[in-house]
Protein backbone atom coordinates (compact mmCIF):
# COMPACT_ATOMS: atom_id res chain seq x y z
CA UNK A 1 0.00 0.00 0.00
CA UNK A 2 1.18 3.33 -1.22
CA UNK A 3 -1.64 5.59 -0.33
CA UNK A 4 -4.50 6.16 2.46
CA UNK A 5 -6.83 5.92 0.33
CA UNK A 6 -5.70 4.07 -2.80
CA UNK A 7 -4.51 0.65 -2.92
CA UNK A 8 -1.98 -0.78 -5.21
CA UNK A 9 1.92 -0.97 -6.43
CA UNK A 10 4.12 1.90 -5.79
CA UNK A 11 7.51 3.07 -6.21
CA UNK A 12 9.54 3.85 -3.02
CA UNK A 13 9.95 8.10 -3.40
CA UNK A 14 7.25 8.63 -1.09
CA UNK A 15 5.66 5.96 1.17
CA UNK A 16 2.11 8.14 1.83
CA UNK A 17 1.94 10.15 -1.81
CA UNK A 18 3.69 8.69 -4.71
CA UNK A 19 1.18 7.38 -7.40
CA UNK A 20 1.94 3.97 -8.01
CA UNK A 21 3.83 3.51 -10.86
CA UNK A 22 2.44 0.26 -12.29
CA UNK A 23 2.36 0.62 -16.55
CA UNK A 24 0.65 -2.93 -17.95
CA UNK A 25 -0.62 -3.00 -21.36
CA UNK A 26 -4.15 -2.33 -20.76
CA UNK A 27 -6.80 -1.69 -17.86
CA UNK A 28 -7.64 -5.28 -17.73
CA UNK A 29 -3.70 -5.93 -16.93
CA UNK A 30 -4.22 -3.38 -14.25
CA UNK A 31 -7.53 -4.25 -12.57
CA UNK A 32 -5.77 -7.94 -12.44
CA UNK A 33 -2.59 -6.55 -10.98
CA UNK A 34 -4.31 -4.40 -8.11
CA UNK A 35 -6.60 -6.14 -6.69
CA UNK A 36 -4.48 -8.79 -5.91
CA UNK A 37 -1.61 -6.41 -4.35
CA UNK A 38 -3.03 -5.36 -0.66
CA UNK A 39 -6.52 -6.46 1.40
CA UNK A 40 -5.37 -3.99 4.12
CA UNK A 41 -7.92 -1.29 3.24
CA UNK A 42 -11.78 -0.52 3.64
CA UNK A 43 -13.21 -2.58 0.60
CA UNK A 44 -9.70 -4.28 0.49
CA UNK A 45 -9.65 -8.37 -0.25
CA UNK A 46 -12.12 -8.21 -2.83
CA UNK A 47 -12.11 -10.77 -5.39
CA UNK A 48 -10.70 -9.26 -8.85
CA UNK A 49 -12.98 -11.15 -11.16
CA UNK A 50 -16.29 -10.40 -9.26
CA UNK A 51 -16.11 -7.41 -7.77
CA UNK A 52 -13.87 -5.50 -9.80
CA UNK A 53 -13.74 -7.29 -13.21
CA UNK A 54 -17.16 -7.68 -13.43
CA UNK A 55 -17.04 -3.57 -14.08
CA UNK A 56 -14.92 -3.54 -16.83
CA UNK A 57 -17.91 -3.08 -19.39
CA UNK A 58 -18.63 -0.84 -21.87
CA UNK A 59 -20.82 1.55 -21.62
CA UNK A 60 -19.17 2.57 -17.84
CA UNK A 61 -18.65 6.01 -18.77
CA UNK A 62 -22.88 6.53 -20.36
CA UNK A 63 -24.04 8.47 -17.54
CA UNK A 64 -20.90 9.35 -15.61
CA UNK A 65 -19.42 13.01 -14.77
CA UNK A 66 -16.51 14.02 -15.09
CA UNK A 67 -14.97 17.85 -14.71
CA UNK A 68 -11.61 19.48 -16.58
CA UNK A 69 -10.08 21.41 -14.12
CA UNK A 70 -8.62 24.07 -16.54
CA UNK A 71 -7.59 27.07 -13.92
CA UNK A 72 -4.09 25.82 -13.16
CA UNK A 73 -3.89 22.31 -14.47
CA UNK A 74 -4.52 23.13 -18.33
CA UNK A 75 -2.82 26.67 -18.63
CA UNK A 76 0.45 26.83 -20.17
CA UNK A 77 0.06 23.24 -22.21
CA UNK A 78 1.56 22.90 -25.32
CA UNK A 79 -0.80 23.28 -28.15
CA UNK A 80 -0.55 20.38 -30.16
CA UNK A 81 -0.79 18.30 -26.49
CA UNK A 82 -4.08 20.37 -25.56
CA UNK A 83 -5.54 19.87 -28.94
CA UNK A 84 -5.21 15.81 -28.05
CA UNK A 85 -6.97 16.56 -24.73
CA UNK A 86 -9.86 18.84 -26.37
CA UNK A 87 -10.85 15.72 -28.69
CA UNK A 88 -10.53 13.34 -25.75
CA UNK A 89 -13.07 15.70 -23.83
CA UNK A 90 -15.02 14.80 -27.38
CA UNK A 91 -14.57 10.95 -27.00
CA UNK A 92 -15.90 11.28 -23.60
CA UNK A 93 -19.15 12.94 -24.35
CA UNK A 94 -19.69 10.64 -27.69
CA UNK A 95 -19.56 7.99 -25.56
CA UNK A 96 -22.12 9.35 -22.78
CA UNK A 97 -20.41 11.15 -19.90
CA UNK A 98 -20.97 14.40 -19.33
CA UNK A 99 -18.21 17.05 -19.15
CA UNK A 100 -18.04 19.50 -16.65
CA UNK A 101 -15.44 22.17 -18.27
CA UNK A 102 -14.76 24.17 -16.01
CA UNK A 103 -14.95 22.36 -12.71
CA UNK A 104 -11.74 24.12 -10.85
CA UNK A 105 -9.66 23.04 -7.91
CA UNK A 106 -9.81 25.90 -5.25
CA UNK A 107 -6.56 24.98 -3.59
CA UNK A 108 -4.24 24.03 -6.75
CA UNK A 109 -1.81 26.61 -6.48
CA UNK A 110 -1.59 25.79 -2.66
CA UNK A 111 -0.54 22.62 -4.01
CA UNK A 112 2.10 23.50 -6.29
CA UNK A 113 3.61 26.17 -3.73
CA UNK A 114 4.45 22.97 -1.56
CA UNK A 115 4.80 20.08 -3.85
CA UNK A 116 7.86 18.91 -2.25
CA UNK A 117 7.60 19.34 1.43
CA UNK A 118 6.18 15.80 2.40
CA UNK A 119 8.05 13.75 -0.73
CA UNK A 120 11.39 15.04 0.40
CA UNK A 121 11.47 14.65 4.22
CA UNK A 122 9.55 11.00 3.45
CA UNK A 123 12.15 10.34 0.56
CA UNK A 124 15.22 9.64 2.89
CA UNK A 125 14.00 7.20 4.76
CA UNK A 126 12.08 5.38 2.18
CA UNK A 127 15.60 5.11 -0.07
CA UNK A 128 17.74 4.23 3.03
CA UNK A 129 15.42 1.49 4.14
CA UNK A 130 14.96 -0.11 0.70
CA UNK A 131 18.79 0.11 -0.36
CA UNK A 132 19.99 -1.43 3.00
CA UNK A 133 17.31 -4.24 2.50
CA UNK A 134 19.15 -4.76 -1.00
CA UNK A 135 21.85 -7.95 -1.49
CA UNK A 136 25.83 -7.07 -1.25
CA UNK A 137 26.96 -5.30 -4.16
CA UNK A 138 29.18 -3.06 -5.77
CA UNK A 139 25.92 -0.45 -6.13
CA UNK A 140 24.88 1.72 -3.22
CA UNK A 141 23.01 1.28 0.14
CA UNK A 142 22.29 4.68 1.42
CA UNK A 143 21.43 8.09 -0.31
CA UNK A 144 24.71 9.33 1.11
CA UNK A 145 26.32 6.46 -1.08
CA UNK A 146 23.58 7.52 -3.90
CA UNK A 147 25.08 10.92 -3.78
CA UNK A 148 28.71 10.10 -4.24
CA UNK A 149 28.26 7.75 -6.83
CA UNK A 150 26.49 9.59 -9.17
CA UNK A 151 29.40 12.57 -8.08
CA UNK A 152 31.80 10.38 -8.84
CA UNK A 153 30.65 9.84 -12.21
CA UNK A 154 28.93 12.66 -13.42
CA UNK A 155 29.15 12.37 -16.90
CA UNK A 156 26.71 8.93 -16.62
CA UNK A 157 24.40 10.49 -13.66
CA UNK A 158 24.41 14.11 -13.66
CA UNK A 159 22.62 14.67 -16.82
CA UNK A 160 19.78 16.42 -14.79
CA UNK A 161 21.64 17.02 -11.40
CA UNK A 162 20.99 15.95 -7.96
CA UNK A 163 19.59 18.83 -5.97
CA UNK A 164 16.50 16.71 -5.13
CA UNK A 165 18.71 13.97 -3.59
CA UNK A 166 20.59 16.94 -1.58
CA UNK A 167 17.57 18.46 -0.49
CA UNK A 168 16.63 15.11 0.46
CA UNK A 169 19.45 14.18 2.35
CA UNK A 170 19.70 17.47 4.03
CA UNK A 171 16.38 16.72 6.01
CA UNK A 172 16.58 15.36 9.60
CA UNK A 173 15.35 12.14 8.16
CA UNK A 174 12.77 11.68 11.10
CA UNK A 175 9.04 11.04 10.49
CA UNK A 176 8.01 12.47 13.80
CA UNK A 177 9.75 15.63 13.69
CA UNK A 178 6.62 18.45 13.66
CA UNK A 179 7.42 19.96 10.58
CA UNK A 180 7.18 17.04 8.75
CA UNK A 181 3.42 16.35 10.31
CA UNK A 182 2.48 19.68 9.79
CA UNK A 183 3.18 19.55 6.19
CA UNK A 184 1.67 16.33 5.72
CA UNK A 185 -1.71 17.77 7.65
CA UNK A 186 -1.65 20.46 5.57
CA UNK A 187 -1.58 18.57 2.24
CA UNK A 188 -4.07 16.15 3.31
CA UNK A 189 -6.11 18.95 4.01
CA UNK A 190 -5.17 21.28 0.76
CA UNK A 191 -5.69 17.95 -1.68
CA UNK A 192 -8.34 16.03 -0.05
CA UNK A 193 -10.87 18.08 1.93
CA UNK A 194 -10.55 21.43 0.43
CA UNK A 195 -9.63 20.22 -3.26
CA UNK A 196 -10.70 17.05 -4.60
CA UNK A 197 -13.45 16.42 -2.41
CA UNK A 198 -14.81 19.60 -2.47
CA UNK A 199 -14.18 19.92 -6.60
CA UNK A 200 -16.20 16.48 -6.88
CA UNK A 201 -19.33 17.52 -4.49
CA UNK A 202 -19.68 20.84 -6.18
CA UNK A 203 -20.27 19.38 -9.65
CA UNK A 204 -21.61 16.33 -8.46
CA UNK A 205 -18.44 14.22 -10.48
CA UNK A 206 -17.42 11.38 -10.75
CA UNK A 207 -14.03 11.75 -11.40
CA UNK A 208 -11.76 14.70 -12.81
CA UNK A 209 -9.60 14.45 -15.94
CA UNK A 210 -6.14 15.78 -16.31
CA UNK A 211 -3.42 15.27 -19.07
CA UNK A 212 -0.78 12.55 -18.15
CA UNK A 213 1.15 13.71 -15.05
CA UNK A 214 0.13 17.08 -15.03
CA UNK A 215 -2.06 17.63 -11.65
CA UNK A 216 -0.17 14.40 -10.41
CA UNK A 217 -0.17 15.89 -6.75
CA UNK A 218 -3.88 16.08 -6.88
CA UNK A 219 -4.28 11.95 -5.74
CA UNK A 220 -0.71 11.87 -4.81
CA UNK A 221 -1.33 14.22 -1.59
CA UNK A 222 -4.70 13.72 -1.14
CA UNK A 223 -4.02 9.55 -1.19
CA UNK A 224 -6.54 9.11 -3.75
CA UNK A 225 -6.44 6.58 -6.53
CA UNK A 226 -5.73 7.53 -10.36
CA UNK A 227 -5.70 5.76 -13.85
CA UNK A 228 -4.29 7.10 -17.04
CA UNK A 229 -4.73 5.59 -20.45
CA UNK A 230 -3.65 7.12 -23.87
CA UNK A 231 -5.64 9.64 -25.19
CA UNK A 232 -3.67 9.77 -28.37
CA UNK A 233 -0.38 11.10 -30.29
CA UNK A 234 0.38 14.64 -31.47
CA UNK A 235 1.40 15.52 -34.96
CA UNK A 236 5.10 14.88 -33.82
CA UNK A 237 4.24 11.28 -32.31
CA UNK A 238 4.45 12.37 -28.44
CA UNK A 239 2.03 9.96 -26.74
CA UNK A 240 -0.56 12.10 -24.57
CA UNK A 241 -2.41 9.80 -21.56
CA UNK A 242 -6.13 10.96 -20.28
CA UNK A 243 -5.80 10.83 -16.54
CA UNK A 244 -9.17 9.91 -14.38
CA UNK A 245 -8.86 11.17 -10.42
CA UNK A 246 -11.34 10.48 -8.21
CA UNK A 247 -12.26 10.01 -4.41
CA UNK A 248 -10.48 7.93 -2.00
CA UNK A 249 -11.10 4.12 -2.25
CA UNK A 250 -12.91 4.63 -6.00
CA UNK A 251 -10.86 2.29 -8.04
CA UNK A 252 -13.40 0.62 -9.13
CA UNK A 253 -15.27 2.92 -10.47
CA UNK A 254 -12.11 4.79 -12.20
CA UNK A 255 -11.51 1.21 -14.11
CA UNK A 256 -14.79 1.25 -15.14
CA UNK A 257 -14.38 4.77 -16.77
CA UNK A 258 -10.83 3.97 -17.86
CA UNK A 259 -11.90 0.94 -19.60
CA UNK A 260 -14.84 2.41 -21.48
CA UNK A 261 -12.88 4.58 -23.04
CA UNK A 262 -9.53 2.52 -23.78
CA UNK A 263 -12.14 -0.10 -25.47
CA UNK A 264 -13.58 2.74 -27.67
CA UNK A 265 -10.70 4.10 -28.64
CA UNK A 266 -8.05 1.72 -29.09
CA UNK A 267 -5.43 5.14 -29.17
CA UNK A 268 -2.71 2.56 -27.64
CA UNK A 269 0.52 2.11 -30.10
CA UNK A 270 2.61 -0.57 -29.17
CA UNK A 271 5.89 0.64 -28.63
CA UNK A 272 8.98 0.04 -31.16
CA UNK A 273 11.97 -1.38 -29.33
CA UNK A 274 15.36 -2.01 -30.97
Amino acid sequence: RTQDGARGLGSKCSHRQDTPGDRPGSVLAMANRQYTCTADQPGGGLDPHQAVLAGLRTGGLRGARVGVPRHFYYQGLPADELAVMERAFGELRDLGAAVVDPADVDTAEDLRRYYFEVMLREFKPGLNTFLKSTPEGPWPHSLPEVIAFNDAHPEATLVFGQILLLAAEATPGDLKEEAYRFARARDLRLAGELGLDTTLSRHGLDALVLMGSHGAELGAKAGYPSVTVPAGYTRAGQPVGLTFVGRAFSEALLLELAYDYEQATHHRRSPLLG
